[in-house]
């Protein structure tokens, strides 16, 4: 079975490599795309857009911080820059994942059932072929939930594992640098407290983790925008904000239960549901502590974040390894057998959804070729800046992010002809398409960052701005105003 799964997919990456015809197709796809064009060009970790002017207090960056700049960045810097950097990025991470799965001293039959379950799965396969970094999450998580393992077994054989431990929390610190929400795993350690004394142990280091983390995303990540983060980092903790995240975690959850079309959704659900079960019936302590943290995760993401498909696919990720490595490893005899009849069940969906992610890539190539001219125009706006410092230009969100326009954002200039770094401005819009006052708004400055250029698809008309450059779909405005 698995030389099947590996025959498919890698006629699937012949499929995405055939021609050398591959495009970014999701407007977060280019986030990242273009973080790693900036640091590429200028050097910088700065954001490439800035959502109402806010950017992290050390490195200017966006919210996902900076770490994906300097990883993307790097590759650049080292093999150059092209669209299938991500894709070779993406498989490598993929085979590390099933790499350490045979390096671990799991029994043979264990082996082949997870590296089977993780050729099956939508979030190893399909994201394989997309420009997020999900992959080397995955790689990441596999080897968290491994350390965990190791753990498990020195705790059943009573040997000590305080070095283990230790190992374990620098290592999710470390991928929490990547994406913060990794630091839920830190709660697993609470699986493995029996006595009063591993209590205050453990809680003390998931406290001090937990603060380590909130303080890195203060100073390296900018204010997230989704969700019902906004408002509580803006006020801090009042009734109005607990009713409020009361209120919005209820409507969440209803929204998850009712609206949640797509298998992946109950997939994870599903393997929650088995694992939990394998839990009450044998009491494993490794199977309790995935427990613990797919379920404070998804509490987390429904009561704080958006309970979209779009959103939580990403974000849900992980729950893939952290449970499907315990569940073959500890769990009952027919968990296992069930939970590898419905992965294989899904599997060829899966193989059929990445070939469709590779289409839709291969056909955006082909519609930012017919755009050509109108892409030279937007490269053309690096001539029209003026060098000598980093700069910012406030534009509308909208103009670029949908279709046909997204594949000009992936033109701008994210540096200046003396390579110093330019970031987007954008301001949080909350209907789309806008009309003539949201337009508007849309050019309004929030003092946080001093705004040197706007770009619009519309003439403005704004005090102490200056016409430097006009095409069929933009202008590009100076503002004269003096900085304060």
């Amino acid at each position: 079975m698995q030389l099947v799964f590996f025959a498919a997919l890698i006629v699937l990456i012949g499929y995405a490599c055939w021609g050398g015809r591959y495009f970014v197709a999701e407007p977060d796809e280019c986030t990242y795309y273009n973080s790693a064009r900036l640091f590429n060009e200028a050097g910088s970790i700065s954001a490439p857009i800035a959502v109402n002017e806010d950017v992290s207090p050390i490195g200017q960056c966006n919210w996902y911080g900076p770490m994906y700049p300097l990883l993307y960045g790097l590759i650049t810097k080292v093999f150059g820059f092209h669209v299938y950097n991500f894709l070779v990025l993406n498989i490598l991470c993929f085979l590390g994942a099933i790499l350490v799965i045979y390096r671990s001293n799991f029994e043979l039959q264990t082996k082949l059932l997870i590296s089977t379950a993780f050729l099956s799965c939508y979030v190893f396969v399909v994201y394989i072929f997309q420009f997020y970094p999900e992959p080397l999450h995955l790689f990441f998580d596999t080897i968290l939930i491994l350390k965990l393992k190791k753990i498990y077994d020195k705790d059943l054989q009573g040997k000590p594992y305080s070095t283990d431990i230790g190992v374990y929390v620098l290592l999710i610190l470390f991928f929490s640098l990547f994406r913060v929400t990794t630091v839920l795993w830190v709660f697993g350690l609470l699986a493995f407290a029996v006595t009063k004394k591993d209590w205050i142990r453990i809680a003390s280091i998931c406290i001090g983790v937990l603060f380590i983390v909130i303080m890195y995303m203060h100073y390296f990540n900018a204010p997230y925008v989704a969700g019902i983060i906004p408002d509580l980092m803006h006020d801090g903790i009042s009734f109005h904000n607990i009713a409020l995240a009361i209120k919005t975690s209820f409507g969440n959850i209803y929204s998850f239960a009712t609206n949640s079309n797509s298998f992946y959704d109950l997939l994870y659900v599903l393997l929650m549901v088995l694992a939990l079960y394998n839990y009450v019936v044998t009491k494993n302590k490794l199977v309790l502590s995935a427990c613990i943290i797919s379920a404070l995760s998804l509490l987390g993401l429904l009561v704080f974040y958006v309970p979209l498909s779009s959103f939580l696919n990403k974000q849900t990720a992980y729950f893939y390894p952290l449970l499907i490595v315990p569940l073959f490893y500890t769990g009952i005899t027919n968990i296992k057998r069930l939970t590898i009849a419905i992965l294989l069940l899904f599997a060829p969906i899966t193989y059929l959804k990445a070939a469709a992610q590779i289409k839709l890539r291969k056909d955006n190539y082909t519609v930012n070729e017919k755009l050509s001219l109108l892409n030279t125009q937007v490269e053309q706006i690096k001539d029209k800046i003026e060098p000598g410092k980093p700069r910012h230009v406030l534009m509308v969100l909208d103009d670029i992010n949908y279709a046909p326009l997204i594949y000009l954002y992936t033109h701008l200039p994210f540096s200046t002809t003396d390579k110093l770094p330019i970031t987007y401005v954008v301001n949080k819009i909350t209907r789309y398409p806008m009309d003539e006052m949201q337009y508007k708004d849309a050019f309004k400055t929030h003092g946080k960052l001093y705004n040197d250029y706007f770009l619009s698809r519309n003439p403005l008309i704004i005090d102490s701005t200056t016409l430097v450059y006009q095409t069929t779909i933009f202008c590009l405005y100076k503002n004269n105003k003096r900085v304060k």
